[in-house]
This record gives structure tokens, C-alpha cells and sequence, in this order.
């Protein structure tokens, strides 16, 4: 703008957004008033919003720039850490400022329990043991023995392999003795395994007995179930 008489300087740059002056000149007014070097300017545009980082347009001088921080957009309500069961697996959801902008940021992992999951935590569960029961039903006897259908049945949900089989027998005469152990369950049972809540049956299986004496006979069936369990069943 030049040199002005500072008395005008309102007058001056009445109209604009801004107006400075910036130090004495030597020119003298009338009435005693001095002389200032004076500028006054527009603004090419103006906003209301929050511009990140805001710079003045070019050719202007930056007077003052203020950071802007916008707010936070969907962050988690409670700060701290939550743990919660989804089936077998353990979900922690985190509430923490993860990346220093100053929002709370909501993540969550999950992890596979080896046991089950209770109340947000893994906890380790002891494996299933088979459960036997044996029975013996259509009785007949023939000569000196007596013959019967054996079976053998699991209840507990867990497949066992029998691996042996051994009677034991206690006569009225005082007499007790067990024949050997055997290992021929498929032969005489079809299979040796027993399928969850299955059963194994052998029709023929049979006692020998010697007229005049009563006895009491004990068949021992030993295993190895699906979870490393030894198993037994008389």
C-alpha cells in the first residue's frame, strides 16, 4: 500500500480481511501525524471445518496453523481387556489405544483351547475312559458243559480294543484254578474292537462243568480304550 498517513490506516483498508503496517515512513502529514508503511490483504477462501494440518494459499505467509485432530470414530466403550467362550475357543477382546492417535481401539484373538473352554479360560479335561459290562444269556447246556451267548458292551461314548480273555473257575469242593489267557477275541467274537456305545457278542462261548460239583465261573475281558485307558470287565 505505501506510505500512508497512519491517521487513515481504518479508512485505508476499510473493506478487507486484514490489514498490518509495519514501521515508519519519512514522509510528514500535516497536523503532526507521521507516516506508515501499510498493507492490507484478503482472504482467497474461508472455512469452517477442521482441515488436518492447514497451510495458507500460496503467496501468503502462514500466521498461525493449528493441528487438527479429528474425533474418534467407532472406539470401544471400556478400556481394559474381556474374555469370553465361543464354542472351544477363548475370545479376548482388548480396549486400549493401540497406534497413540488417542482412540480407543477395539481388537480381539482367539485361541483353541486343548480342553474346554469355561468362563473365558482354557481348562484341561482328564480324557473319557471306555466303560465295559459283560453279559451272558440263552443258556443251553449239552453233556458236561453249559454254552451261552457272551457280550460285551461299551457305555460311556469311547471305542476299546480287547486284547485278552481268561474264566477262572471256584468249585464246590474247595477247588479254585484259571485256565490260560487267551487272545482270540476276532476268532470267536468276529471283532476284537468295540465301536462307541457298540457291543461285541461270541454265541458259543461255553463252561465245562463236572456233574456232582457247582461252580462258579468268572470270564476277565482286558482292553486298551480309544484315550490310552487300560480297561476291564468281568
Amino acid at each position: 500500500m505505501g506510505c500512508v498517513d497512519d491517521s487513515q490506516e481504518d479508512t485505508i483498508c476499510a473493506g478487507y480481511d486484514g490489514k498490518r503496517d509495519y514501521g515508519g515512513c519519512d514522509e510528514d502529514w500535516p497536523w503532526g501525524y507521521q507516516g506508515d508503511y501499510m498493507e492490507c490483504w484478503d482472504y482467497v477462501s474461508e472455512t469452517t471445518e477442521c482441515l488436518l494440518d492447514p497451510v495458507c494459499p500460496d503467496g501468503y505467509d502462514d500466521v498461525e496453523v493449528s493441528v487438527c485432530v479429528p474425533p474418534c470414530a467407532d472406539q470401544c466403550a471400556v478400556q481394559g481387556v474381556t474374555t469370553a467362550c465361543l464354542g472351544n475357543n477363548v475370545i479376548t477382546t482388548t480396549c486400549a489405544d493401540t497406534n497413540g492417535d488417542g482412540c480407543l481401539e477395539e481388537t480381539t484373538t482367539t485361541t483353541t483351547c486343548e480342553g474346554i473352554c469355561n468362563s473365558g479360560a482354557c481348562e484341561s479335561v482328564a480324557p473319557e475312559v471306555a466303560v465295559l459290562s459283560a453279559s451272558a444269556s440263552n443258556k443251553r447246556t449239552s453233556g458236561y458243559y453249559t454254552y451261552y451267548t457272551s457280550t460285551i458292551s461299551e457305555t460311556a461314548g469311547v471305542g476299546v480294543t480287547i486284547n485278552s480273555r481268561q474264566k477262572c473257575y471256584s468249585a464246590s469242593d474247595g477247588n479254585n484254578w484259571c485256565d490260560s489267557v487267551r487272545e482270540d477275541i476276532t476268532t470267536y467274537y468276529n471283532a476284537n474292537y468295540i465301536s462307541p456305545n457298540g457291543q461285541i457278542s461270541n454265541p458259543t462261548n461255553y463252561v465245562y462243568f463236572n456233574p456232582g460239583y457247582t461252580y462258579t465261573t468268572t470270564e476277565t475281558f482286558n482292553g486298551l480304550d480309544d484315550n490310552g485307558n487300560n480297561v476291564q470287565v468281568m
